[in-house]
């Protein structure tokens, strides 16, 4: 038993962090996801939103979990019903949380979600996944995101002309 626990991890070990998060983001469901660079690089973006959180946290991981949840929840809850959404999708994720801890978490959600609006108000793919290794100076974070739209056409069109190709 220990032999084989052994081995998947070492297995781990050998992939690249891009290898992982395929299979990571392949688990949710999107199998066969395109790899295209980008003028912006999402895990750029994404250490410079969460830079208060990083800088107020023991535990990297957890801040850019947090940064996560509240830079999606900024794409989805847009339009007439964003308050609503908000405040429901917030205070579902503090149903486990005491009082106080609920309340900072609301607070927090809300800064990072204004801070969100203000830095990147243009930016609407949402993050699916991501790995995070190394601290503070010497992070590495990969994440998985969707595409922009402008993306998506992009990726149909080259796709159509090698269906016809062929």
């Amino acid at each position: 038993m220990k032999h084989s626990r052994k081995k998947k991890k070492n297995k781990r070990r050998h992939l690249s962090g891009g290898d992982r998060l395929k299979k990571k983001v392949a688990k949710l469901g999107f199998h066969g996801v395109p790899i295209i660079e980008s003028h912006e690089k999402m895990s750029e973006l994404l250490l410079e939103f969460a830079e208060p959180l990083l800088e107020n946290s023991d535990n990297d991981h957890n801040a850019i979990g947090i940064a996560v949840i509240a830079w999606n929840m900024a794409i989805i809850t847009r339009g007439i019903f964003k308050r609503v959404l908000r405040y429901r999708m917030i205070r579902e994720q503090c149903g486990d949380l005491s009082e106080g801890a609920g309340i900072a978490y609301k607070n927090i959600m809300k800064m990072m979600i204004k801070r969100k609006e203000k830095l990147f108000p243009k930016n609407n793919r949402y993050i699916l996944e991501f790995e995070l290794s190394g601290r503070r100076n010497d992070r590495n974070l990969i994440l998985a995101s969707t595409l922009e739209e402008k993306q998506y056409k992009s990726l149909a069109t080259k796709e159509k002309r090698k269906n016809k190709n062929e």
